[in-house]
């Protein structure tokens, strides 16, 4: 009798096991579901927000906004500036039932046919709806691991991206220096265009050579050593692939 009440025991702790695993599972994969569902939604707004604002469709943009964001696109009287999106790529970094952030790597055309490419942390909370409430311009968020890597050909174009660049400044051609740039490194060069249009930013340059130091996919960092009238200087330039080829969104010495 005592080794039958033994075996009951240990049958009921197993049933009792069993179940704890199943009811844990089915919680785990509501939960995974649910962390999918607001993803998937928070992609969708953003990207639906990030087109309407980029086709000029202040209206629509509106009906995505609050707080700051829809403060500064209601204060605009004239039409949104219309620019063509030639991809939009939505990160979602956390999301939870009321609040969501998102990075974006938003690649546009202008009404000149000029690419230009940002990156954006995107910040959602939810009332009714999702809405976007806060915009922050970022640098690109690089890979940790990089599992595809630019080819030989690619880094080659890169570096003859950089070259030119050199190359138009010291030429005082500041305004086709602006076409080997985009984001944030192509807002300041464009801003200073009136200081440096009547003169020469760079003089010349010369014994250029090129180090790799991040290499991916899209992304390219390149350590640009050269002389200037017998000194010294050394950059690190960062591009990025875009549509039309590489495009350089930082340059810092290094």
């Amino acid at each position: 009798m005592a080794f039958k009440g033994v075996i009951e025991i240990k049958r009921k702790l197993l049933f009792l096991i069993v179940t704890l695993l199943v009811v844990g599972l089915i919680s785990a994969f509501s939960l995974y579901s649910q962390g999918y569902v607001y993803k998937n939604t928070v992609q969708e707004k953003v990207k639906e927000w990030v087109i309407a604002v980029a086709n000029g469709q202040k209206e629509s943009a509106l009906a995505l906004s609050s707080g700051q964001v829809r403060f500064h696109i209601a204060a605009k009287q004239n039409v949104i500036p219309k620019y063509e999106v030639i991809s939009i790529d939505v990160k979602v970094k956390a999301a939870s039932k009321d609040w969501a952030k998102a990075n974006v790597t938003l690649e546009t055309k202008d009404e000149k046919g000029i690419i230009d490419v940002h990156w954006y942390d995107i910040y959602l909370n939810k009332n009714k709806h999702w809405e976007i409430y806060r915009v922050e311009e970022v640098s690109p968020d690089l890979d940790k691991i990089v599992l595809m890597k630019a080819s030989k050909e690619d880094i080659k174009q890169a570096q003859i991206v950089f070259q030119n660049y050199l190359t138009l400044l010291t030429q005082n051609e500041y305004v086709k220096a602006a076409n080997y740039l985009i984001g944030r490194a192509k807002n300041a060069h464009v801003r200073d265009e009136g200081k440096f249009k009547k003169s020469t930013v760079l003089t010349t340059f010369k014994n250029l050579n090129f180090h790799l130091l991040y290499n991916s996919k899209k992304h390219l960092i390149l350590k640009c050593a050269y002389t200037v009238e017998k000194r010294p200087v050394s950059v690190a330039a960062s591009l990025f692939k875009t549509s039309e080829g590489w495009k350089i969104y930082n340059v810092s010495q290094n």
